[in-house]
Order: C-alpha cells, then sequence, then structure tokens
C-alpha cells in the first residue's frame, strides 16, 4: 500500500495554517467555498510555508509513503472526474510506484546518525545510496537532516535544548536552532508555544 494515511479538514475560522515538511507528497482534494473544487499532488517539502484557509474550506488528503514516485498526470486524469465522496486507494495505489531498494535506504538513513553509517548498514557505498536517493528526488543527506530535526523536534516538547542536541548529533544548541529555522520556520523554544506545528509533527510522516 502507498498510502501511508488518509485525512480530512475543515476550516471552521478564516486564517493562515503552517505546513512543515514530513517527507511525504499527497493527493489532496481541496473545496473552496465559492469556487470549483480540484484535486492537486502536493510538491515534496523543504521548508515550511503558510497557506490562507477560509471559514467552509473542505480538504481531503491520500498522505503517500516517503519515497513515493507519482505519476501525476496519470493520477490527476484518474480522480479528476471524481468529488470528495468514497474511498479510492485503489487509484492511488495504480498510479504511484515504492521501490523496495528506496523504502529500504529511508528507512535506515532515518535511524542512522550519518550516511556513510546509513550506507555500510545497507551494505553499499555512499555513491550507491546516492543513486538510490536519486529516484526520490532527495539526497541521502537531505532525508538525514529532515529525519534528525522532526525526531529532535518531538524531544524538545519535553526535554532540555541543549541535551536534546547532544542527543539528536547536533554540534551544539546553535546549530539544532539553525536547523528548526530550516525546516519549521520557527526556533525551538517558539515551536513550543505553536500547536498547529506540534500536532503535525505527531502525525505519520517520515519519522
Amino acid at each position: 500500500m502507498n498510502v501511508l494515511q488518509k485525512w480530512e479538514f475543515t476550516a471552521k475560522d478564516n486564517g493562515f495554517s503552517v505546513v512543515i515538511p514530513d517527507g511525504c507528497r499527497d493527493l489532496l482534494f481541496w473545496a473552496a467555498a465559492g469556487e470549483k473544487p480540484y484535486w492537486q499532488v502536493t510538491s515534496l517539502d523543504d521548508t515550511a510555508y503558510s497557506v490562507n484557509i477560509n471559514a467552509g474550506d473542505y480538504l481531503k488528503g491520500y498522505r503517500l509513503q516517503p519515497g513515493v514516485s507519482v505519476d501525476v498526470r496519470g493520477l490527476l486524469s484518474a480522480v479528476n472526474p471524481l468529488n470528495m465522496q468514497g474511498d479510492i486507494t485503489d487509484r492511488v495505489n495504480e498510479f504511484t510506484a515504492l521501490s523496495q531498494d528506496v523504502q529500504e535506504a529511508l528507512e535506515c538513513i532515518a535511524i542512522s546518525p550519518t550516511v556513510r553509517i546509513a550506507a555500510t548498514s545497507l551494505g553499499v557505498s555512499p555513491r550507491k545510496l546516492q543513486r538510490i536517493c536519486v529516484k526520490t528526488g532527495r539526497s541521502p543527506a537531505a532525508w538525514l537532516s529532515m529525519a534528525r530535526a522532526r525526531k529532535a523536534a518531538r524531544a524538545v516538547l519535553l526535554g532540555d535544548l541543549a541535551q536534546t542536541a547532544q542527543d539528536a548529533g547536533y554540534a551544539d544548541q546553535a546549530h539544532m536552532c539553525r536547523e528548526f529555522n530550516r525546516w519549521f520556520g520557527v526556533s525551538p523554544l517558539k515551536l513550543r508555544a505553536r500547536p498547529d506545528i506540534v500536532a503535525q509533527l505527531r502525525v505519520k510522516g517520515y519519522c
């Protein structure tokens, strides 16, 4: 199954929603008040960004497994005639693919302190690991950086900043702060006061 999670959201108020990188792409249905509904396939994000949401907007998403390749044109052609009703997981699986080597590589990177150690654990060279990750559109180092930041962000909610930085493998607390700003758009301290970001860190994604 290439679908990691199905989700729905209806906005209660006007405002902005911050979206943070989770290592996944989504097939997204968006029905905005007074506008024609549409489907889209989201990109693989490298930074946090804001989306304008209006009261009454309805969104339904099929979050894809990390590393999944997508036939975007084929998938959108298959779902565009449909509204948001019903489960279309079978259509999603028909136009997406996750190769075993990519899945194994990302799983190993997620639990490794360095790219070289991840490659060694997989029994391949760092260059071979690089070639495997080309299929995802991101380098092994990018996946490692995202995994480290997401795990550290969850740890920051409960632990000491300096200790969290050390445990996560950052050079120091300042290094962790720079990485948080890169991936989440906020510092570790400000992240604690952002329930919208915290909630996203707790749903399924890469790490």
